[in-house]
């Protein structure tokens, strides 16, 4: 991105912005999204709440 920025191509950078952008999507559905089940799985507080 510094590059693109640098020569002041705004296509180079947008088309890099935005694969920045699935990258991050992408991280957070299969790696996050799997360690939040994991953590809700493991620590669950059955009955620990009672009203």
């Amino acid at each position: 991105m510094d590059y693109y920025t640098a020569i002041g191509n705004i296509v180079g950078l947008e088309a890099m912005s935005l694969i920045l952008a699935i990258n991050v999507i992408l991280l957070s559905i299969f790696l996050w999204r799997k360690l939040f089940k994991l953590a809700r799985e493991r620590y669950r507080l059955e009955g620990a709440i009672t009203l």
